[in-house]
């Protein structure tokens, strides 16, 4: 993968399961995630080694907590965005985005955020 991060000497400070709509099905996916200082990789299942992909987190970047409401169920989302860059990860559990959002406040140098 180009821009290849090495993550054998690093230890994630949160991580979990979130979901997103993948850019060329626009079908829902779950991946593990993991935080890595400055990088949040995601992996295919939890106890995988090599992540599939990452979202390096710089000072430019909005982090938004979202809530989705419908008559069917509520969804739950964090929005990064950057210039014409935007990614959505999502839960149907408010805590889960609460909890990840709460971790990407204190442990990354993400300065703009909305609840």
């Amino acid at each position: 993968m180009e821009g290849d991060i090495d993550l054998s000497e690093m230890s994630s400070s949160y991580e979990g399961y979130l979901s997103r709509i993948g850019r060329k099905t626009k079908e829902v996916k779950s991946y593990y995630y993991k935080l890595f200082g400055n990088y949040l990789c995601y992996f295919l299942k939890e106890d995988d080694i090599e992540y599939k992909g990452y979202i390096k987190l710089h000072r430019d970047i909005l982090l938004e907590k979202k809530q989705l409401i419908s008559k069917k169920e509520n969804i739950y989302y964090l929005e990064f965005s950057s210039h014409n860059n935007m990614r959505k990860l999502y839960s149907k559990e408010s805590e889960i985005i609460k909890q990840w959002y709460n971790a990407l406040k204190s442990m990354t140098v993400l300065t703009g955020f909305r609840e």
